[in-house]
């Protein structure tokens, strides 16, 4: 698996069962002399404890390219036997010349009727999955038979070291059960993989004082090498290439070593209750997309994960009518890859966890090469999370929260987005405000309760004032309120060229009223929020006069794309497009665009494109930044006489 994000779950799992059944060998309890004996009797006696504390370090390391590549698992959990309980702090750090990089989750495993539920923290959210199988001791009479050798390494006054060898053919076995649990079972491992790829060796300390496990050590280099050539030898690849492979695979170097203490001292452990709570419930650990993911000899799939009922069923309908145009007018023409879109879609009903259930059937279930993604910030943000883990590239027509492709300055490599970002309309319109307008001064009335209005306005002032315009009165209000004479009243003192209020018609609409009743004459913009029928009903048509606000989309735009884009939906739906089937619309046609120049309909080849997609939209020309936004145009609206009128589009 070569995604970061992926890794906690599985290789906790793998250790987990590795140590466990390690930890499980012993039958005989038996003082004796026989290193055999001795180290079984130990690992039984740790088997029997209810509770320890134990530290996992995992190291990988390989040469490429002349290049070092390394990746560390460093685990610390509290974990009881009784019912099996762990909380695991895990953090995973990558260390190339392409690519540093750390992630820290938290992890609660638990079992539950012979299963393990693992609740892990990804993207900000909980997450609850349910492994196939997990039954540790039922590999218990196999790794006692497998023990080929156990010798005394060295022996201090305080512990003894063994070395313990396993023979190779429990290796086969221990990684069927470790596929079954991880729900692969149908995976096809390459037949031999297993032949000749040696024994296990790992060395174990006992405390003299308490006959306990203390320590595990293991060199894992020569299995994963030779592993690695076997897999390498079954493929249908041209010698020089498996040459090149092998010699890479030779360098490798892999270590596990795992220390317990605090035998049975460990009190209180239980998973949260909000974690449970909170925690959206996914299938079992997905397989990986391959290479014929999302097709078949008839079809490309793309997945739509839409909220076709619930709160925001309206937006998303629309949404979705644009998406279907856009797959009707590709088939029309032939399709793609001489293969017709199936649009598979599915419903989340404006939820969290129904937004997560979704993106994980189009994992493990429908096998979709690429998803179009829900309209809310909240539903993209949880799809989103699932898309990255899995490697599937998604694309949102309208969510626009910066933290949905990037965080922490890192972006998200399978997340997109075609829509405008918030602070995107704070920059773009203090630009419209002094080029435009003219506006030297402007001030400021910020809904302080709301991020979307205090992130656009820091984005506005920061605009407005490195173009060398001055910001004379930043004023604040709460949602709900309707009195603003006092912050209208200073505004009005400061006599700003224009007035910027990002915020939501039920409280802008009252605003305007006020600003105009006071004679307050000035220019006053706004925002996509504005975008509503109630605007015109809470302000007056005559006090909307001389205001101004951004959107994404005007069917009023003159370019040949948008007029076949009106013309074709008229036609197909009888009626005018809105915002978002416009936006849908374009996210489609960008996706169909990325598979098209990928000549692919992999997902690897598929993410590459649309990072390269360039493309004239509905609403102008469009391509990402090295963060998957859009770098796109933005029009503007005048309100004349209660009219929406497209004033202008204002380009990047």
């Amino acid at each position: 698996m070569n995604r970061l994000k992926c890794l906690p779950i599985i290789v906790f799992v793998c250790i987990t069962m590795l140590v466990v059944s390690v930890c499980s060998a012993g039958k005989s309890t038996a003082a004796a002399k026989d290193p055999k004996k001795i180290v079984t009797a130990a690992f039984a006696k740790l088997n029997a404890v209810n509770n320890y504390h134990m530290m996992m370090e995992n190291k990988y390391t390989l040469v490429y390219q002349g290049e070092n590549f390394g990746l560390s698992v460093k685990s610390e959990s509290d974990a009881q036997a009784k019912p099996l309980l762990v909380k695991n702090n895990m953090t995973f750090t990558m260390d190339s010349k392409w690519e540093k990089k750390e992630q820290k989750t938290v992890q609660y495993i638990e079992e539950d009727e012979g299963k393990i539920v693992a609740y892990s923290l990804l993207n900000d959210h909980w997450t609850r999955q349910v492994l196939a199988e997990f039954n540790p001791l039922a590999a218990y009479d196999d790794y006692f038979k497998a023990i080929k050798h156990v010798a005394l390494l060295q022996e201090t006054p305080e512990a003894r070291d063994f070395e313990v060898v396993i023979e190779s053919s429990y290796m086969s076995k221990e990684m069927a059960r470790m596929m079954n649990a991880l729900g692969m079972q149908k995976v096809q491992l390459p037949e031999g993989i297993f032949k000749n790829i040696g024994d296990l060796s790992y060395t174990v300390t006992i405390d003299k004082k308490t006959d306990a496990i203390t320590q595990v050590n293991m060199d894992l280099s020569g299995i994963l090498v030779n592993l690695g050539k076997n897999i390498v030898g079954s493929l249908n690849l041209p010698e020089e290439k498996k040459s090149v492979i092998n010699e890479m695979l030779s360098t490798v170097k892999a270590s596990a070593s795992i220390t317990f203490s605090q035998i049975n001292q460990i009190e209180n452990l239980q998973i949260p209750p909000e974690v449970k709570q909170s925690a959206i419930t996914l299938p079992s650990i997905p397989a990986l997309p391959t290479s014929d993911s999302g097709e078949n000899a008839d079809s490309i799939k793309i997945g739509a994960n839409l909220e076709l009922t619930g709160s925001a069923s309206q937006y998303a309908n629309e949404t979705l009518n644009g998406m279907r145009l856009a797959v009707k007018e590709a088939n029309d023409e032939g399709g793609v890859l001489d293969r017709k879109i199936e649009l598979v879609t599915s419903d989340n009903g404006s939820e969290v966890s129904g937004a997560a259930n979704v993106m994980a059937a189009f994992v493990t279930e429908k096998k979709v090469a690429a998803v179009l993604g829900p309209v809310t910030n909240a539903n993209m943000r949880a799809a989103a999370a699932i898309a990255e883990d899995s490697g599937l590239p998604i694309i949102s027509s309208s969510a626009t929260n910066p933290a949905i492709t990037a965080e922490n300055g890192q972006v998200k490599k399978y997340v997109f987005r075609s829509a405008f970002t918030d602070p995107y309309q704070g920059k773009m319109m203090s630009k419209f405000a002094a080029g435009k307008l003219g506006a030297r001064t402007a001030a400021m009335l910020v809904d302080k309760t709301s991020d979307y209005s205090k992130y656009i306005a820091a984005i506005f002032k920061m605009t407005f004032t490195a173009d060398g315009g001055v910001i004379v009165a930043e004023e604040g209000y709460s949602h709900k309120d309707r009195d603003f004479s006092e912050q209208l009243a200073r505004i009005q003192q400061a006599d700003p060229d224009v007035i910027f209020i990002p915020g939501y018609v039920d409280e802008v609409g009252p605003l305007i009223r006020q600003a105009r009743d006071m004679s307050i004459t000035a220019p006053l913009l706004g925002t996509d929020a504005w975008d509503s029928s109630r605007l015109v009903e809470y302000a007056g048509v005559e006090a909307l006069n001389n205001t101004f606000f951004s959107n994404h989309y005007s069917t009023q735009l003159q370019s040949s794309v948008n007029q076949r884009f009106v013309a074709a939906y008229k036609k197909e739906y009888n009626s005018e497009p809105d915002v978002f089937s416009a936006l849908g619309y374009e996210a489609a046609t960008i996706l169909i665009a990325a598979i098209k120049s990928a000549d692919s309909s992999e997902t690897n080849m598929i993410r590459y494109a649309l990072e390269r997609t360039r493309l004239e939209g509905v609403t102008g020309p469009i391509y990402f930044n090295r963060y998957h936004n859009p770098i796109k145009s933005m029009v503007v609206i005048e309100m004349v006489n209660g009219e929406q009128v497209l004033l202008e589009r204002v380009d990047p």
